[in-house]
């Protein structure tokens, strides 16, 4: 058997990247190594933070929740929050909201009640 050329540390960090990306399905560089050879440097989809860490999910509920009107926190201080109270004060807003929601459906339920006799 023949061994294996010696590599240096930072050939050997390539090889084990370059293997672990392909183990991974971020990247088959033994396919595309050679039609785009800064594969082992560019931005995969797949390696896009802010769609799996959950990040974006917890500022889109501070936003749609009204946390900053409701409570009084800035975003920075929201998330800074224990994890259980940051779903509590969520859960007590998505309440919050589908009672006004309510209130306001009955008010205009009340309201075309009321109109419908004048016609």
């Amino acid at each position: 058997m023949s061994s294996l050329p010696k590599l240096t540390s930072v050939d050997a960090d390539i090889v084990m990247s370059e293997l672990y990306e392909t183990k991974y399905g971020i990247c088959n560089h033994p396919e595309v190594s050679r039609q785009r050879p800064l594969s082992g440097v560019e931005f995969h989809d797949c390696q896009d933070v802010n769609e799996v860490s959950g990040i974006k999910k917890v500022v889109q509920s501070y936003v749609d929740n009204n946390i900053r009107q409701d409570y009084g926190f800035t975003l920075l201080e929201f998330m800074d929050l224990p994890i259980d109270i940051t779903q509590m004060l969520v859960t007590m807003s998505e309440e919050r909201k589908s009672k006004k929601q309510s209130m306001v459906n009955s008010v205009i339920k009340e309201t075309e009640k009321e109109f419908s006799k004048f016609e």
